[in-house]
């Protein structure tokens, strides 16, 4: 059976961090991509840069939140409590409103860079070819 740990341990937060690591870093990957026109270009790295700067700020009113809560919860007990006193919530919406706008306009210039694709991307692979089978 598991057990539901304190949600005020350091290791948490770290480990909740984790998944957007590989986010950022391929995001990042992508800096010195070639984009059909320059306003596309740095549309992707300004993405990258504002999604990643709106993530440091909802990391520390994330942890702040939980660590100075007054009783010490389990994880599942505090896991977005604070998220629904709506006064009190507004510091932690703004960075996460603005990831979402950065991470969207990344999204959307994936979407857009499609049409500058090279001719060979639109072949067709007969991957039967490859596979063994018996006839």
């Amino acid at each position: 059976m598991l057990c539901d740990v304190l949600a005020d341990t350091l290791w948490i937060h770290i480990f909740l961090a984790l998944p957007f690591l590989p986010i950022i870093i391929i995001q990042f990957l992508g800096w010195n991509f070639s984009f059909p026109t320059r306003a596309e270009r740095l549309l992707w790295r300004w993405g990258c840069i504002v999604y990643t700067a709106a993530l440091v700020p909802y990391g520390i009113i994330e942890t702040g939140a939980r660590l100075f809560e007054k009783e010490p919860k389990t994880f599942m007990q505090s896991m977005n409590s604070y998220k629904r006193k709506w006064p009190h919530s507004i510091p932690a919406w703004i960075p996460i409103l603005i990831g979402a706008a950065a991470r969207m306009c990344v999204l959307i210039e994936i979407v857009i860079s499609f049409r500058a694709l090279p001719r060979g991307c639109f072949y067709n692979a007969n991957w039967s070819e490859y596979l063994p089978h018996v006839s």
